[in-house]
């Protein structure tokens, strides 16, 4: 409600692409952490993306499809109606919007490192988030949709799963 009364203050905003985010979330104590950068659990990587494209058919639509910051570029490229440039991996996410798939299906990844004893990596698809503390060499498997708290560790029955996403 607060993001609507906000778009609707500002001037021009008819025409505009309005893009909200963050660079990541907060961690309050959940996984016995308190500052952000540490890890890689969700509270801290989940930050949301609002888009709003005036007079765009699919403006308003719920994705929950995980899509990462990478991806924003190739999408403000192709709302604009440019071509994004060859190096960028990021996708356009327009399609998640209109209720199709991206093709082909891609993992995300991500990576924290602090310090030395500060470092982690993650994987993101097929429905699994894998993690790894490679300071601890401790890995974590999580079901991305079922487990959003990230509670239920599945790394001992999902090992084929984990090295999967872990190459």
């Amino acid at each position: 409600a607060a993001v609507g009364k906000l778009l609707k203050a500002l001037p021009g905003l008819k025409d505009s692409l309005v893009i909200v985010t963050a660079d990541h979330g907060e961690a309050f104590n959940d996984h016995d952490n308190m500052i952000h950068g540490r890890d890689l659990f969700g509270e801290t990587m989940r930050v949301p993306l609002l888009i709003q494209w005036p007079g765009y058919q699919h403006s308003g639509s719920l994705v929950a499809e995980p899509v990462g910051l990478i991806d924003l570029y190739p999408t403000i490229c192709a709302f604009a109606g440019a071509a994004p440039p060859d190096y960028l991996e990021g996708v356009d996410v327009r399609p998640l919007m209109r209720g199709e798939k991206l093709t082909p299906p891609r993992p995300l990844f991500a990576e924290t490192k602090r310090t030395d004893a500060s470092w982690w990596v993650a994987v993101v698809g097929g429905g699994y988030k894998w993690m790894k503390d490679m300071s601890r060499d401790q890995e974590f498997l999580y079901r991305y949709g079922p487990d959003p708290l990230e509670k239920v560790n599945l790394i001992d029955q999902g090992k084929r799963m984990a090295a999967r996403l872990g190459e």
